[in-house]
């Protein structure tokens, strides 16, 4: 049956770097476990594997949706809009999202996105696509 299934294409020079061209933050505007509102980081062993899908929604923009568990709960991400849905708490909070890309460490090496980004318009996609991810790690609910 043609169209049933489709190839994820990766972006294999980011994969040889260990998806590390880039950090992913969430916005808290509500102080939730006492932080302070404003952008924080993924934790570290978390953040390569949101990188991955960022890179394999900019190489498959019909991915839109994520889903990927961090620590106690599960996540929507949403590549389109830059966001994330708690989806297990029963508030389901919903947070924005952004992507620090880090600027490039070897001369002449150009990033992929050249600053903090939302994915290019050419990428955006009305899809819902997903897809599952788990990891250890949590960013708050």
């Amino acid at each position: 049956m043609q169209g049933k299934y489709s190839f994820i294409e990766p972006y294999f020079t980011e994969k040889q770097r260990g998806y590390s061209g880039a950090s992913f933050q969430y916005y808290i505007d509500n102080g939730v476990d006492g932080k302070q509102n404003g952008w924080h980081d993924y934790d570290s062993d978390v953040n390569p594997y949101v990188e991955q899908l960022f890179h394999e929604y900019i190489a498959n923009p019909q991915l839109t949706n994520r889903i990927m568990t961090m620590g106690a709960f599960t996540y929507n991400i949403d590549l389109a809009q830059m966001t994330q849905l708690n989806v297990e708490h029963y508030n389901k909070t919903s947070r924005k999202i952004r992507r620090c890309v880090k600027k490039a460490q070897i001369v002449g090496q150009q990033p992929l996105v050249s600053s903090v980004s939302h994915a290019p318009a050419s990428a955006v996609s009305t899809s819902t696509a997903t897809s599952t991810v788990s990891t250890s790690k949590t960013p708050s609910t």
